[in-house]
Formats: structure tokens, C-alpha cells, sequence
């Protein structure tokens, strides 16, 4: 009776440790398992958040790569653009160089033509006129030649401007010496003529004659003429 009675705690105890450990292996692979799932969800969140932030910064490089392609776009609009209007410029200068080229050709052949007429006249007055004439001539080209470089840019005035003012200053030239030689040839007349005038004063006719002629206003006239 003894025996049995030992035999049975040992059984039950057998019993009961193998049930004690087959908890503890349920308690063990239940958390094993708790340990997994909550790894895998926080594996899953993450990949969640790393998944929305990659396409995040995707969408902004796309977004940037569509405003680099929009700016280049624009870049070539404006490229284009201003390769045609330096086209434009460029045959505008080429029309404006020809149109100055042609109006100083028309000029110089005008003026041309004047001073052979001036230079083939003996009539002092003449010559003067036909002077003045090639000056006039002359600066009304250089200011129509003014007034279109005006109405343009400026990069076609510094050649044709230079043209203009050297054939000016050349022409000027010219006509201050014509007059000079005009006063200096008045000059010496009224030089003579006054010299002529003091002579007969000398006599009592002379006087009462040269007071009562024209040679005082005449000579007068030269002077101022000469002035």
C-alpha cells in the first residue's frame, strides 16, 4: 500500500512537471510569437514611412526636373528670340550703312559738281554763292544723316559720322578761305578807293567833288561788305 501510494506521487509529480513544461513552452512561443508580430508591424511601419518618404523626395525631383525642363524651355523661347532680332539688327545696320553710304555718294557728287562750278567762274560772288551752296549741301546730309542715326541704335554712327563731319569740316574749310580771299580782295579796293579819295581832297575842286560823289558810300559799303 506504501508502494502505491509512491508510485502514484511520482507519477503525478512526472504528470504534473511534464504539464508545467509544456506551459512554459506555450508561454515561450506565444512570446516568441507576440516578438515577431510587433518586429513585423514596426518592420512594416517603417518600410511604410521610408516607402511615403521616398516618393515624397520623388515627386520633388520630379517637380524640379519639370521646372529645369520649363526654365530651359523659356531659355531657348528667349535665345531664339534674340538670335532673330540680332538678325534683324544686323540687316537694319546693313540697310542703315548703305542708305548713309548712298546719301554721302549723292553729296560729295553735288558738292562736286559745285565746286567745279565755283572753280570755273571768275565772278568772285559767284564763286561765293556756289560755296555756300556746297556748304548748305553738305550740312543739310549731315543733319538728315543725324536725324536717322537718332531713330536707330548707335552702333552704325561712329564710320558713317566721321564721313559726314570730315566732309563738312573739308567743305567749311573751303568756303571760310573763299571768303577770306572775298574780304581781303574788299579790303584792299576800299584801301584803294579811300587812297584814290584822299588824293582829291588835296584840291578845292577835289573836295567839293568827292564831298557830293558816291565814293564815300562806296567805299563804305566795301568795308562793311569786307567786315
Amino acid at each position: 500500500m506504501g508502494n502505491g501510494a509512491g508510485v502514484n506521487r511520482v507519477y503525478f509529480s512526472s504528470v504534473e512537471f511534464a504539464i508545467t513544461r509544456h506551459n512554459h513552452l506555450k508561454d515561450f512561443m506565444l512570446v516568441v510569437s507576440i516578438v515577431i508580430g510587433v518586429g513585423g508591424c514596426w518592420f512594416a511601419y517603417i518600410q511604410n514611412r521610408y516607402s511615403k518618404e521616398h516618393m515624397k523626395k520623388m515627386m520633388k525631383d520630379l517637380e524640379g526636373l519639370h521646372r529645369a525642363e520649363q526654365s530651359l524651355h523659356d531659355l531657348q523661347e528667349r535665345l531664339q528670340k534674340a538670335q532673330e532680332e540680332h538678325r534683324s539688327v544686323e540687316v537694319e545696320k546693313v540697310h542703315l550703312e548703305k542708305k548713309l553710304q548712298d546719301e554721302i555718294s549723292i553729296a560729295k557728287q553735288e558738292a562736286h559738281r559745285l565746286r567745279e562750278l565755283r572753280e570755273g567762274t571768275e565772278n568772285e560772288l559767284s564763286r561765293q554763292k556756289y560755296a555756300e551752296q556746297e556748304l548748305e549741301q553738305v550740312r543739310m546730309a549731315l543733319k538728315n544723316a543725324e536725324k536717322e542715326l537718332e531713330s536707330h541704335c548707335s552702333w552704325a554712327a561712329p564710320e558713317a559720322l566721321q564721313k559726314w563731319l570730315q566732309l563738312t569740316h573739308e567743305v567749311e574749310v573751303q568756303y571760310y578761305n573763299i571768303k577770306k580771299q572775298n574780304a581781303e580782295k574788299q579790303l584792299l579796293v576800299a584801301k584803294e578807293g579811300a587812297e584814290k579819295i584822299k588824293k582829291k581832297r588835296n584840291t578845292l575842286f577835289g573836295t567839293f567833288h568827292v564831298a557830293h560823289s558816291s565814293s564815300l558810300d562806296d567805299v563804305d559799303h566795301k568795308i562793311l561788305t569786307a567786315k
